[in-house]
């Protein structure tokens, strides 16, 4: 319902699709004697109009849904975030624990305690 109510519902697409080409079959069916003057016109599109019928859509979707927009801001900022703490983190632990061997394993328990206690707000407290 969210999806009609906003225009993105992908079987309107899908209807519009089928009913296209059944005026382009009708269509066709009934102009046989121009088919020099037609085959030009009526080619199928290339790849570079696809993609960018596809940008176009995308486009559309994001200015009729502001909330797609929002998460898209949103997912953008956090991973940035993300990348910028994991850099700074493991340039303290390389200055901190020189030696490779001693400084991967002390990762590897920071990361599973990490994951360990990620498990748990998922799927524990947060359900």
């Amino acid at each position: 319902r969210v999806a009609e109510k906003h225009g993105f519902n992908p079987a309107d697409e899908h209807y519009r699709k089928k009913e296209a080409k059944l005026k382009a079959a009708a269509s066709k069916g009934g102009s046989n004697k121009n088919t020099a003057s037609t085959s030009s016109s009526s080619s199928p599109p290339s790849k570079h109009d696809k993609e960018e019928s596809l940008i176009v859509k995308a486009k559309d979707v994001f200015t009729r849904v502001p909330t797609l927009w929002a998460l898209f801001c949103e997912i953008l900022a956090c991973q940035g975030l993300s990348t910028v703490l994991n850099v700074c983190c493991v340039t303290k632990v390389a200055e901190v624990i020189p030696d490779d061997a001693e400084r991967a394993d002390w990762m590897g328990k920071f990361f599973a305690f990490t994951n360990v206690v990620s498990s748990v707000l998922q799927f524990g407290v947060l359900p």
